[in-house]
């Protein structure tokens, strides 16, 4: 009997809504980010293995112990020592991983919000006396049925995990999973962390899902936050439009809910970033087939 390999699909977020957490600790919190992102990559086992072998072997060629793309813009963490200043290795560097990425042919899956649409995608998804429904949650659950719904067109119906990072909103995310039938996420570490001598492997595909999701996180917040004007890479953003290319990575990366306002601002600055605003009835449509196909499976 032909065993099915399992499809797995991995994200990570950027944009944290630390409200949702200190409100319930009596605390005012600080201001939820303007733009929540959950963003990742999918494809079946062995392609995973695959990638894991060649994008280690990029970072032992440039000794270093994981990729995280904040801290190589601003020569933090891993890249405090030999990286500043060090333009032409950057570019090398990541332009070796995005050839993983995309030699691999990881396919994208992923959500943006803009946080003060949270109450109204809420309201559309029923879902607005659901406290576990945040940002982050909204974000996650509508890439997973977008996962879903392209699992089923595939024709695998089984065989299929989705596996998010550790420090994002675990327990909400478990709570609002099994309150709603889905399966249950898996939580990961996407670098390598010891704990109590144990050193705990890291799932490596969530480097990538890092990867993705900061770019994308990046170029909308910066329409909300001229602090961020003065933005690391080049005016082209590269890889952000390698990312968003469906000939070099295939897949999308969604708008959740495309308010008058948000609308408005994409408009005015297009010319900064890529367009995000995809079609939310398509979307939808895409989500509905799923469910129907899980229903008829």
């Amino acid at each position: 009997m032909l065993r099915i390999q399992m499809l797995t699909v991995c994200f990570d977020a950027s944009g944290k809504t630390p409200s949702t957490t200190t409100k319930r600790r009596g605390k005012s919190g600080e201001p939820d980010s303007p733009v929540l992102a959950v963003a990742g990559f999918a494809s079946q086992a062995g392609v995973w293995a695959e990638f894991d072998y060649h994008w280690e072997s990029v970072l032992l060629r440039y000794r270093a112990a994981y990729f995280h793309a904040a801290e190589l813009a601003y020569d933090r963490g891993a890249y405090k020592d030999g990286w500043k200043g060090e333009k032409q290795k950057k570019d090398d560097f990541q332009g070796e991983l995005m050839e993983v990425i995309e030699n691999c042919g990881l396919r994208k899956f992923g959500n943006v919000l803009w946080t003060e649409d949270q109450n109204k995608v809420k309201s559309s998804k029923g879902l607005s006396a659901d406290a576990t429904a945040t940002p982050y949650v909204l974000c996650a659950r509508a890439s997973v049925d977008d996962f879903i719904a392209y699992a089923i067109g595939e024709g695998q119906l089984e065989n299929i995990e989705y596996v998010f990072e550790k420090g994002d909103e675990e327990h909400t995310l478990r709570q609002h999973f099994k309150k709603h039938s889905y399966q249950e996420p898996i939580f990961r570490w996407k670098h390598p962390v010891e704990l109590k001598g144990i050193v705990q492997k890291p799932f490596m595909g969530l480097q990538a899902a890092g990867w993705i999701v900061w770019e994308y996180y990046m170029s909308l917040k910066r329409v909300f936050d001229e602090r961020n004007s003065a933005y690391p890479y080049p005016p082209e953003r590269w890889a952000l439009k390698r990312f968003d290319d469906h000939r070099h990575v295939p897949g999308n990366v969604i708008v959740l809910y495309k308010s008058a306002p948000f609308l408005h601002l994409l408009k005015n600055h297009a010319a900064s970033f890529v367009d995000l605003s995809k079609s939310v009835a398509e979307a939808t449509a895409r989500i509905e087939s799923a469910k129907k196909g899980i229903i008829k499976a």
